[in-house]
């Protein structure tokens, strides 16, 4: 199996060389909700994620936590949004693609708790995370896989959980629903993915 990451455009380079590659069953991809069912709502794309790629199988199901540069002075969400308010316009996000969940549950709980922050936009969680331990960007959602081993080496807070329950990974981690916010409850999920070839049509 040969990996070939293609980061940047929330996820639409990677479709792209999905589509354009043969389509003779060889080629998958991993891919995120957001790419599917958020993106082509938020930016146009020259696909179309119900005819030009195919389902095979869900693989993960997982919620976003909001992760934050230790040097905050805000030690659990309360203080978070005390200190955002406090500081209005003067706080930022970071987002792993514009229309991908990370992004747009940022808007919904700057609806919610009525804050202000503004979004940047980076090619992925990797350099997003680098910038927000870096303390460029203060906060981010981000997907518990990417930001675990940074907050359990002390390099990111985390504040709340958007998740049914709790995650087992971090216990100790408050949902937002258990916080007051039962709005910000994302469910997302990672599936395998491929162009839609003649031989899969012809099978169903």
């Amino acid at each position: 199996m040969i990996v070939d990451y293609k980061s940047g455009a929330a996820g639409t380079i990677a479709v792209q060389g999905l589509i354009s590659a043969p389509k003779d069953g060889y080629t998958f991809m991993l891919i995120q909700k957001g790419i599917a069912a958020e993106v082509p709502h938020a930016v146009k794309v020259s696909y179309d994620p119900f005819k030009d790629i195919v389902p095979i199988v869900q693989l993960t199901r997982q919620g976003l936590v909001l992760v934050g540069n230790p040097g905050l002075p805000a030690r659990n969400l309360a203080e978070l949004i005390t200190y955002i308010k406090a500081n209005p316009g003067k706080v930022d996000y970071a987002n792993f693609g514009i229309g991908m969940c990370g992004q747009t549950i940022g808007v919904q709980f700057n609806r919610l708790a009525g804050l202000e922050t503004g979004t940047v936009s980076y090619r992925g969680s990797p350099p997003a995370l680098q910038d927000v331990m870096g303390g460029q960007v203060p906060l981010m959602f981000d997907a518990p896989a990417t930001s675990l081993p940074f907050i359990k080496a002390g390099k990111l807070r985390a504040f709340a959980v958007a998740y049914p329950k709790r995650i087992a990974a971090l216990p100790n981690v408050p949902t937002f629903s258990e916080l007051g916010y039962p709005d910000l409850n994302e469910v997302g999920w990672m599936g395998l993915q491929c162009s839609l070839a003649p031989w899969l049509a012809a099978t169903g």
